[in-house]
Parts: C-alpha cells; sequence; structure tokens
C-alpha cells in the first residue's frame, strides 16, 4: 500500500487524514514502510485546532522523492477535495505531475 513521504521543513506545512489505529494493529502499519522511513510519534492538528499525537512515517533519505502513480494521484486528489483542504494545498498537489 502507498505511504506519503514526508520530507522535515520547519517552513512546510502538511495536510491529510488522520486515522484511528488500534494499537495491536500499529504494527501492520511498521511491516509496509519502505527503508529509509522513519516512524515519529508527532503532534498534529485538526481543522478546529485540536492537537493529537500521532505516527507519521518521514523520509529520512536526502534524495529525490519518486513521484505518484496516477490512479494514486487520482485518489489523493479525490481525497483532498474531499477533506476540504485549503485552495493553496489542493493546488500544489494538482501541479505534481504523476507517473
Amino acid at each position: 500500500a502507498p505511504v506519503i513521504d514526508l520530507v522535515p521543513d520547519e517552513k512546510k506545512e502538511v495536510w491529510g487524514v488522520l486515522y484511528f489505529v488500534p494499537d495491536p494493529e500499529v504494527s501492520l502499519l511498521d511491516r509496509g514502510a519502505d527503508p529509509g522511513k522513519t516512524k515519529r510519534m508527532l503532534p498534529v492538528w485538526d481543522p478546529e485546532n485540536r492537537a493529537y499525537a500521532a505516527y507519521v512515517f518521514v523520509n529520512e533519505s536526502q534524495g529525490a522523492l519518486a513521484p505518484p502513480d496516477k490512479e494514486y494521484h487520482s485518489r489523493l486528489l479525490n481525497l483532498a477535495r474531499m477533506s476540504e483542504v485549503p485552495d493553496k494545498y489542493y493546488d500544489a498537489l494538482s501541479a505534481v505531475k504523476p507517473k
């Protein structure tokens, strides 16, 4: 299953969907993680500014990120629109050229 890469950058923000995963199932996420990605517990906020602690996979490598395939890119765009992310985020996601 695809996993979004987050690259540390103090000047950027990331929008996404937060899912509750029961503790016994968290290890299943680890199996799907690519090498070079680190699972971190990070603070995240919802649109009402409520804070949560969430596991996030962070891309620790400094190499270029591969673009998503067309199907996955389409799914991301649909989810972003349904989730009512800010227009600037949707526009940036739309500008990504899938492989």
